[in-house]
């Protein structure tokens, strides 16, 4: 079933859609890397220059939804949901049957709250562990997908 989205929602969709892969691009000369590996070190490095310099917000929200994307699954989707936080926002969705969306926002926040590395790591794990858990409790019961 499709959506039909107002006049600024569809803007947000088709602006994200249209500089996505070129912000990533400008991010890489941002961060001096070649290509983007998604590794613990690369996703730190992130966390770090964002820290030096929110105003790289974009690059970051665009980043931590790459990095679940490419460890984890799932796609970008516009959240249409009006009473959801996330309402206007690209989240990742698909990631697992079932699942809700993530909001790289949630992230951002969790990452401006404190002085330490691997929040973004640590997030991307956590969902790791939830989906082997969630798989194997499927699987006990017989409902194995």
């Amino acid at each position: 079933m499709e959506i039909k989205l107002n006049k600024e929602l569809q803007k947000k969709l088709d602006d994200f859609l249209e500089t996505k892969d070129a912000k990533m691009e400008e991010f890489l000369e941002i961060l001096n890397l070649n290509e983007f590996t998604f590794s613990q070190d690369e996703i730190n490095q992130v966390e770090k220059i964002y820290k030096e310099n929110e105003d790289l917000y974009e690059y970051a929200y665009i980043y931590i939804g790459e990095a679940y994307i490419h460890l984890i699954g799932g796609k970008w989707r516009l959240n249409t949901t009006k009473k959801d936080p996330a309402y206007g926002r690209m989240c990742i969705v698909d990631w697992a049957k079932g699942a809700i969306r993530i909001d790289p926002v949630y992230i951002l926040k969790e990452l401006e709250k404190t002085q330490d590395y691997n929040t973004i790591y640590n997030a991307i794990e956590s969902t790791k562990k939830n989906i082997i858990e969630i798989n194997n409790i499927l699987k006990d019961i017989g409902l194995d997908f």
